[in-house]
């Protein structure tokens, strides 16, 4: 694994060769807390099918439930390896921003547009995406009219994790009505005009 390792390789290789002393080992696993915090990503490039393989582990495909929208996420404890793949993004998709967010203990890629997003998804799944792959082929199809048989799609491929999260049809209904009584608040207050 070490040879084909991209972003653990220096941590591999520490465990290959794995100390047999009480204190080398104390070393060792000192050393290797220290690289996953700083993200030795060894000097193998990216490529379409790493992304994929990472976003089937580590990647949320998000459908808006208050309009026609999607982003996508990819999460880590640890975010250099995050900005490498914001590095490969940008060469491959340059008019996309991608933004890194910290989300609690973790760290977030996102990609706020939808039709970067869709573009992203396209190359994912021709480099061979597997686990979110049906999630993904619907999600690329996302229009006015299919908006809630896509969400819906999505939502059912996901675990449990979120299930007391997810809208159905009138809850999305509801969250677009809202945003949009939020949008027209937003701009009276900007007039001078409404509760402040």
């Amino acid at each position: 694994l070490e040879s084909v390792s991209l972003v653990k390789k220096h941590q591999l290789s520490v465990a290959a060769r794995w100390p047999r002393s009480d204190e080398g080992r104390r070393n060792a696993e000192l050393n290797l807390k220290t690289m996953k915090a700083q993200g030795h990503a060894g000097s193998r490039a990216l490529s379409w099918p790493y992304v994929a393989g990472f976003f089937d582990a580590e990647g949320y495909i998000h459908v808006r439930p208050s309009y026609v929208g999607i982003n996508l996420r990819l999460a880590q404890k640890h975010p250099p390896v995050l900005y490498q793949i914001r590095d490969f993004l940008r060469h491959h998709l340059p008019d996309v921003t991608l933004p890194i967010y910290r989300n609690g203990s973790t760290f977030e890629l996102r990609v706020h547009s939808s039709i970067s997003s869709k573009t992203m998804m396209r190359c994912m799944l021709d480099a061979g995406l597997l686990v979110k792959k049906s999630q993904a082929e619907a999600a690329v199809t996302l229009t006015s009219d299919n908006r809630h048989t896509v969400r819906e799609v999505v939502s059912q491929s996901k675990g449990n994790q979120s299930r007391y999260q997810r809208l159905d049809r009138e809850g999305c209904e509801r969250a677009a009505k809202i945003n949009s009584v939020s949008v027209l608040v937003r701009q009276l207050r900007a007039r001078g005009g409404g509760p402040a």
